[in-house]
């Protein structure tokens, strides 16, 4: 059998007939006495030119010689090519054969594998508590709830559960959080990334670009703390400064359960500072009270004072 039997190739090395020390010892000679230490003159610049070109003319003859020897030497290796291109065509033919058909097969299973794995949300979707809104908008989300990984073998029904829960609950979660003038826009964006943060982040931005701004006041406080106008080029993320510490500024460490009480000056975009301000109020449950200008520097300087008594 041909699978069986290795294709058996042996190869001479050919026999290169050159004078080559004969002609670089004279050619080095040669050019050793007539041009290295010629020295070109107003005089002699006709003569050295056509010397220059004569030179070039020797050295293209040269490197066209090692072309002629090069083309002729490997002459022999032409045949095995072709040879070796036709075994391959004849081995290929087979290959593709089989190829096509086993993809075919292992399609059909992914394709049997992601129907059974939407069979597992359609159950989790029946099964888990989630309200007909929620379903309905799930049908509208499929193109992230669904896993490639699904039609693998290795993925389990489990697994798949796992991830049909999570999304469904990130629906009921932005379902029940988006409310207000901008919420079909949010869910909107919502449907179309599968990302709470970010709808919410998208809506907020809607909702301080609908807000008129007087130009002529330095300080905003519509979201409750001081918002001056970042330079350009603003920072992507807001930063933070923590001014001076009041009495029952946050130590806890992940544990504490002591209600504190901390003050910031925040500096970023417009929108990122009131994407900030529903975060903090409705995802972490954290009471950001709204300030004026003047309330906010009446507590600074309050803390700034009691900071001066300690330190005399």
């Amino acid at each position: 059998m041909a699978l069986n039997m290795e294709l058996s190739t042996e190869v001479r090395v050919g026999n290169l007939v050159t004078n080559f020390e004969e002609y670089k010892q004279a050619l080095k000679d040669e050019m050793d006495s007539r041009f290295n230490h010629l020295v070109v003159t107003d005089e002699s610049l006709r003569e050295c030119k056509d010397m220059l070109a004569r030179l070039r003319k020797v050295e293209k003859q040269i490197r066209e010689q090692y072309k002629s020897a090069k083309d002729e030497y490997c002459k022999p290796l032409e045949l095995p090519k072709k040879q070796a291109d036709e075994l391959v065509e004849i081995v290929t033919q087979s290959i593709m054969h089989l190829d096509r058909q086993v993809k075919e097969i292992e399609e059909a299973q992914r394709a049997g594998r992601r129907e059974a794995a939407m069979e597992v949300f359609a159950k989790e979707c029946d099964t888990g508590g989630y309200s007909d809104e929620v379903v309905r908008f799930a049908t509208g989300c499929l193109h992230w709830i669904v896993r490639e990984q699904w039609a693998n073998k290795t993925y389990t029904d489990a697994r798949i559960r796992e991830d049909s829960r999570e999304a469904l609950e990130n629906i009921r979660t932005a379902l029940s959080l988006f409310q207000g003038e901008f919420r079909a826009q949010m869910l909107a964006r919502f449907r179309e990334s599968g990302s709470v943060a970010q709808a919410a982040e998208y809506g907020t931005r809607l909702k301080a670009e609908s807000i008129p701004v007087d130009s002529n006041t330095k300080q905003n406080t519509e979201i409750g703390i001081i918002a001056e106008p970042a330079p350009e080029p603003q920072e992507e993320f807001p930063r933070t400064e923590v001014l001076p510490s009041p009495e029952n500024y946050l130590t806890g460490n992940g544990t504490d359960r002591k209600v504190c009480t901390g003050y910031f000056r925040v500096t970023g975009p417009r929108y990122q500072l009131m994407w900030l301000m529903d975060l903090a109020n409705d995802w972490a449950g954290l009471n950001m009270e709204k300030l004026t200008a003047e309330d906010i520097k009446a507590t600074a300087d309050r803390l700034r004072a009691k900071e001066n008594r300690n330190n005399d």
